[in-house]
């Protein structure tokens, strides 16, 4: 797969798509596979460290910090980490306007690195010392980091290529979900380690991946005139979506699907309560061999998923309706088999195979999920600006998904610890919802199939 780089470019706009073919534009380069790769390569990274933390880590610092409350904790922790994707549409607005020899991009993707690196050793010390409120500010700054790589970068591929977005975005999905395979290895691995070793394997990965996207030829910005300063005015527009109906569903169909994929956080107290795994080593073993099972699945599809979105008899939006219509199944089944199946190898063998189905889904959404963004691209703003904008949808699905799910869960509290079923069943119910709605959101997009 090759992607054509864009001809005439605008510095706040990036790339106007002219024809190659137009009268006086100019030759059109070529991207090659392995450049798209390694322009995108902090998908993987990124994504592992989301996949450990919200899965895993997570859920056992809540338990470290906060044992009699660890629900309500792990809700305010995920909170946390949604309050700090705020940054992405301001650091969308900067980086359009970065004027530097490095070009727009990889001077706010190396600061964002910078700023992950030290405070991940902050989460470190203060989960070892057990100071609850320094986890928590550090938490929230490494947050932003990552968040601030993750805007920059997004906006590398659409400054450059033209055409081919569905196998771009197969290709992120490629890296985001070998990013998560890659950390339930690292969890299965290490199960009866203590669980901190894993903030080890996150300082190497983005210091890696730092190392390659600096190598990465980006066109210079330092001649381009500033058409619009920066002012508190613009930033504050930051937050706008604007009056273009197909972007403002983008984001409100993602909303709903964040909302819906943040029951998953709960997956660590669901083994413990639903299926009585005890030993908290075996429920991060179990897993982490959940995880593996449907991130092998979607690893394998999202790329061949992306490639047949570009195909316009197919288009992006079917793989919506089929991705929400597939986990939402399986929401239903976790609520179905504590009723359906003996506790034990039976019960946990059913939970696996309904993760294999979620990795089918996971595919076929994140297969098009930045496709559809870039697609529905809203005219007159730079294209990081746009794509910060479409992070927060993760930053209010993520704020409401987690407080909510944790809220329902504990007003479920049994007396000597614990969820009932009845908390969990209502849990997934609204997890069905929101997937419900994010396919009925997503069919009133117009610009795209």
């Amino acid at each position: 797969m090759m992607a054509r780089v864009a001809g005439p470019f605008d510095a706040e706009k990036g790339p106007l798509l002219k024809s190659p073919k137009e009268k006086g534009s100019p030759k059109v380069e070529e991207v090659s596979t392995l450049k798209m790769m390694a322009m995108t390569i902090f998908a993987f990274p990124i994504s592992m460290i989301w996949a450990t933390m919200g899965m895993v880590i997570l859920p056992a610092e809540a338990l470290r910090l906060h044992p009699s409350n660890e629900a309500l904790c792990l809700g305010c922790m995920m909170v946390v980490v949604a309050v700090s994707q705020l940054i992405c549409p301001l650091v969308g607005q900067c980086s359009d306007r970065c004027r530097s020899a490095w070009g727009k991009r990889r001077p706010y993707i190396m600061l964002g690195t910078v700023l992950a690196l030290a405070f991940a050793v902050g989460l470190w010390y203060s989960s070892v010392e057990r100071k609850a409120w320094l986890f928590f500010i550090c938490l929230l700054m490494s947050q932003i980091g990552l968040n601030v790589v993750y805007t920059a970068q997004s906006a590398l591929v659409p400054d450059t290529v033209q055409d081919d977005m569905g196998s771009t975005s197969g290709i992120v999905a490629v890296w985001q979900l070998a990013g998560n395979f890659s950390g339930m290895i690292f969890l299965v691995v290490t199960h009866q380690m203590d669980y901190h070793v894993t903030d080890i394997s996150h300082l190497v990965l983005l210091t890696v991946a730092a190392i390659v996207v600096a190598f990465i030829k980006e066109r210079p910005s330092d001649g381009d005139p500033l058409k619009e300063p920066l002012t508190l005015k613009s930033l504050m527009n930051s937050f706008s979506l604007g009056d273009d109906a197909d972007f403002y569903y983008v984001f409100v169909g993602r909303t709903f699907f964040y909302i819906s994929m943040s029951s998953q956080a709960f997956s660590y107290y669901y083994y413990r309560d639903m299926l009585q795994v005890e030993d908290q080593n075996e429920i991060r073993k179990k897993l982490a061999i959940l995880c593996l099972l449907g991130t092998f699945i979607a690893m394998f599809s999202a790329y061949p998923l992306g490639k047949l979105s570009d195909d316009p008899r197919v288009g992006r939006k079917p793989l919506i309706y089929v991705a929400c219509t597939a986990m939402a199944t399986v929401y239903f089944g976790y609520t179905a088999v504590p009723l359906l199946f003996t506790l034990g190898t039976p019960a946990e063998n059913a939970v696996y195979a309904l993760g294999c189905l979620y990795g089918l889904g996971i595919a076929g959404y994140t297969s098009v999920d930045y496709a559809l963004a870039v697609d529905c691209l809203p005219e007159g703003i730079g294209a990081s600006e746009a794509l910060g904008l479409w992070g927060i949808a993760g930053f209010v699905g993520s704020s409401i998904g987690p407080f909510l799910g944790g809220a329902i869960l504990q007003a479920h509290a049994l007396p000597g610890g614990g969820y009932s079923y009845q908390g969990y069943t209502c849990m997934m119910t609204v997890g069905m919802i929101s997937f419900g709605c994010c396919a009925v959101v997503t069919s009133w997009i117009k610009k795209v199939n």
